[in-house]
C-alpha cells in the first residue's frame, strides 16, 4: 500500500494515493506509514495547487501523530499551504513559529528563506532585507544562501542602487563560484556597472561570463551584446582616439557572436548592432 501511494503520486494519480492511504490508516493504525502517508498525500495537494485540501490532512497528521519525527516537515507544509494562498500575514507567523519551535533544525535556512520571501511579497521589504542578509552570514554553507544573496543584490537593483547592486552580485559569484546564479550574477553586475557609467568593469563582467564555459548560450549572447553595447557608449573625457578601438572591440564582440550563432533568435539584433 505504501509503495502504491509513492507510485500514485509521482504518477500524479491523488485519487489512488489518498485511497491507499486511508487503507493505511485504517488497516494498521500502529504501523510505520501512517504519518509518511498523511505528509506525502498532503504534500501531493499542495503541489496540484490544493493548500485548502493538504491543510485538511496536516491537521489529521498532527492530531493522530503528535510524537512524529516528522513534525518539523509538517508545519513548514502547513506554513507553504498560506504562502501557496498569498495569504502572507498567515505563512509569516507559521515561519516565525516554526523558527522558535525548531530551533535545532536542519532544514532552519529554508524556514528563513521563505521567511524572508513571504515577508517581502507582504511588502515589508526593508525587513526581507535584513533577514536574507542573516542568513547569508549565518549559513554561508547552505545551498539557500546563493539564493538570498541574490535577493539581495536584486533589493538594491530594484531600488534604485546600483552601487550596492554591483556590490552583491559581485560578492555572490565570487563567493559561491559553482552556484547555478553565478552566470547571471554576472550579468547583473555588469548591468548595474553600466548604470554607473563604469564601463571598463561592466566588459570585465560580460568577458568573464561569455568565456565561462559553464554559462549557457543564453546569457553569453546577452553578455556579448551588453559588453558590445558597453564599448560603443563608453566615451572618455577627453575624446582621444580610444574611440575607434572601442568600437573596433565592439564590432569583434558583434561578429563573435554572429559565427558562434547564426541560428539563435537574437542573431538579427546582433547584424543590426554590427550595421
Amino acid at each position: 500500500l505504501y509503495q502504491m501511494l509513492r507510485a500514485a503520486l509521482e504518477a500524479n494519480q491523488l485519487d489512488v494515493a489518498s485511497d491507499a492511504m486511508e487503507k493505511i490508516l485504517a488497516w494498521y493504525p500502529d504501523g510505520f506509514a501512517g504519518d509518511r502517508a498523511l505528509l506525502f498525500v498532503g504534500e501531493g495537494y499542495l503541489q496540484q495547487k490544493d493548500p485548502a485540501r493538504a491543510r485538511q490532512l496536516f491537521a489529521r497528521f498532527e492530531e493522530r501523530f503528535p510524537a512524529s519525527t516528522r513534525l518539523p516537515e509538517l508545519r513548514l507544509a502547513i506554513a507553504r499551504t498560506y504562502e501557496q494562498e498569498g495569504n502572507w500575514t498567515a505563512a509569516i507567523t507559521n515561519y516565525d513559529a516554526w523558527i522558535g519551535t525548531f530551533t535545532n533544525s536542519a532544514r532552519l535556512p529554508e524556514a528563513e528563506f521563505r521567511l524572508a520571501s513571504a515577508t517581502s511579497m507582504a511588502g515589508q521589504e526593508t525587513n526581507a532585507l535584513t533577514l536574507w542578509t542573516n542568513l547569508v552570514v549565518r549559513y554561508p554553507d547552505s545551498e539557500l544562501a546563493p539564493h538570498a544573496q541574490w535577493c539581495v543584490g536584486l533589493y538594491y537593483n530594484g531600488h534604485g542602487d546600483p552601487y550596492n547592486a554591483e556590490k552583491n552580485f559581485l560578492y555572490l559569484f565570487s563567493t559561491w563560484t559553482n552556484s547555478d546564479l553565478a552566470c547571471d550574477a554576472r550579468l547583473m553586475a555588469g548591468r548595474a556597472a553600466m548604470t554607473r557609467y563604469r564601463y571598463k568593469d561592466a566588459i570585465g563582467y560580460f568577458t568573464e561570463l561569455y568565456t565561462n564555459a559553464a554559462c549557457g548560450v543564453d546569457l553569453k549572447i546577452e553578455a556579448a551584446i551588453r559588453g558590445g553595447n558597453a564599448l560603443m557608449t563608453w566615451v572618455e573625457v577627453p575624446e582621444t582616439t580610444n574611440r575607434l578601438a572601442h568600437l573596433d572591440a565592439a564590432l569583434d564582440w558583434f561578429e563573435s557572436v554572429a559565427r558562434s550563432f547564426p541560428n539563435h533568435p537574437q542573431a538579427p539584433a546582433v547584424w543590426i548592432r554590427i550595421g
